[in-house]
Order: structure tokens, then C-alpha cells, then sequence
């Protein structure tokens, strides 16, 4: 997949990728297989891929998809994601599910 690099280009390199990198990709099931739901609390979903991206295979790569209220402004969600204090609360919480969840699906007991 090249880039053109203009506006267009770039637009549609962008909905390409998320269209091929989607837990519900039709197109390509093999793909779609590979991503974990890993947090889902309210309108926020997060999965991880294994097996990494098509740049790098032993990266984490990561998807988080948002359904927010229309009332609520863009500044303010991203702020709200992106601050280092939300970021590493949600980083803290992701790992300790999937900890939970790997001991868990291991019949190990906690």
C-alpha cells in the first residue's frame, strides 16, 4: 500500500488501513481473527492484534474504537484520552484484565 501524499492520499491511506486493520473485517476473516477484545467499558472498545502489524510482527499493535456523545467536545475526549494521568490509568487497568484473564484461562488459581 503507497501514500500519495496529498490531502485525498492521505485520507484514503488512513480509511484503508482501518478498514484492513478491524476486528470485523469481512473482507479479510483471517485478519479480523487476530485481534482480542481486551476493554470494553461503555462506549470504548481497545483490542490487541497478535502477530503485530504488517510493519512489524513483534510490536504491540493496538485499536481502540469510541462511541461518544454528540454533546461532548472533541478537545475535551481527547484531552481525556491523551493526558499522561488517564493513560496510564487505562495502560495499568488493560494489563491487569489481561493478566487476570491469561491466569484465569490457565486454571490458575488467584
Amino acid at each position: 500500500m503507497q501514500v500519495k501524499f496529498s490531502k485525498n492520499g492521505i485520507i484514503k491511506f488512513i480509511e484503508e488501513t482501518l478498514d484492513y486493520e478491524n476486528p470485523d473485517n469481512k473482507k479479510q476473516p483471517a485478519n479480523a481473527k487476530l485481534w482480542e477484545e481486551m476493554l470494553k467499558m461503555g462506549g470504548v472498545k481497545s483490542y490487541l492484534k497478535s502477530g503485530g502489524s504488517k510493519f512489524n510482527d513483534s510490536q504491540p499493535f493496538l485499536r481502540t474504537d469510541s462511541v461518544f456523545n454528540s454533546k461532548f467536545k472533541m478537545n475535551k475526549l481527547v484531552h481525556m484520552v491523551s493526558s499522561p494521568s488517564n493513560l496510564l490509568n487505562y495502560l495499568l487497568f488493560s494489563t491487569l484484565r489481561f493478566t487476570h484473564q491469561n491466569i484465569s484461562s490457565s486454571g490458575t488459581q488467584i
